[in-house]
């Protein structure tokens, strides 16, 4: 899975406040049936922050079958690159760079054929 660290840092941040929060009610103000339903509306209003989070972030979209998170360029990027280096076995796509790239090159080694424009959906990748 291709983890941005910043982009995971912050997208977390809200998941583990909710986690702390539970955990620590008391440091809610106010007396504990107040805390309880402040702790209810937050846990209500992040819900569907906390899976989108705890989901990767991943957009749906994938490059020659491996998942994208967000816009599938760095796995174009990469098929670019092993198409321009002329890559014919995986082993030769660089492990340096980032997994999105890596699995682009790999895409490549794959189906050399399937150009870089599109993600598997057919959809333009904007580059």
């Amino acid at each position: 899975m291709n983890v941005n660290v910043g982009t995971t840092e912050r997208s977390i941040r809200p998941v583990i406040g909710l986690i702390l929060l539970s955990l620590r009610p008391q440091l809610l103000p106010g007396p504990a049936s107040a805390r309880r339903e402040h702790l209810r509306q937050i846990t209500i209003a992040f819900a569907p922050l906390a899976f989108t989070s705890l989901a990767g972030g991943a957009s749906g979209a994938s490059f020659g079958g491996y998942e994208c998170l967000e816009d599938c360029s760095g796995h174009a990027a990469g098929y670019d690159w092993a198409e321009q280096h002329s890559i014919a076995e995986p082993e030769m796509c660089p492990m340096g760079k980032s997994e999105s790239f890596h699995e682009g090159c790999l895409a490549y080694t794959e189906e050399p054929s399937r150009g870089s424009d599109e993600d598997d959906d057919g959809n333009q990748i904007d580059r």
